[in-house]
């Protein structure tokens, strides 16, 4: 195989695993979807939260990211489009993994927008949720199961969003 067909051939399969190893909730389907973990997460300002909490009694739209993925970079924009289409509708917010307050707020420093973001400094939150890659999203209902775990298309995230809010 030449070097380019080699090249191609190993882009799709890795791009063929991405969307195999992730557990697509939402597809399941008959079993109750697996709750919020209890996993600790901290605050730029330093305060230690617990991700079920957070989540409690609202729709959310978990990013797992860190500031050094280029692809988080690029699907940033996307997030904030999401964000904007459903308003105080859904709670849209960033787990970084292994970040400083500091790595994050020099990530967004030069950007027009921002991603409230919470640390997962040990990388439990990222364990909790079988993350392997990032970045890689999480939706919750407002009951704080979680209906989605991996990477898709801005396109099935809306879909499953619109879907948690009407109950």
């Amino acid at each position: 195989m030449g070097g380019t067909k080699r090249f191609r051939f190993a882009g799709i399969v890795l791009g063929a695993s991405l969307f195999c190893c992730f557990p697509d909730i939402a597809a399941a389907g008959g079993d109750k979807p697996p709750a919020v973990p209890r996993v600790q997460v901290v605050t730029l300002e330093g305060d230690t939260l617990n991700l079920a909490d957070v989540c409690e009694g609202r729709t959310s739209f978990v990013y797992l990211w860190a500031t050094w993925c280029k692809t988080c970079k690029k699907d940033l924009k996307n997030v904030f489009k999401l964000r904007d289409k459903f308003g105080d509708r859904v709670q849209v917010f960033g787990i970084a993994w292994k970040n400083s307050a500091a790595e994050i707020q020099t990530f967004f420093a030069d950007r027009k927008e921002t991603l409230h973001s919470y640390i997962d400094s040990d990388g439990r939150a990222f364990e909790a949720f079988e993350t392997r890659l990032t970045p890689t999203v999480v939706i919750v209902n407002a009951r704080g199961e979680v209906l989605f775990s991996g990477y898709g298309s801005f396109r099935k995230y809306r879909k499953i969003l619109e879907k948690a809010l009407k109950g």
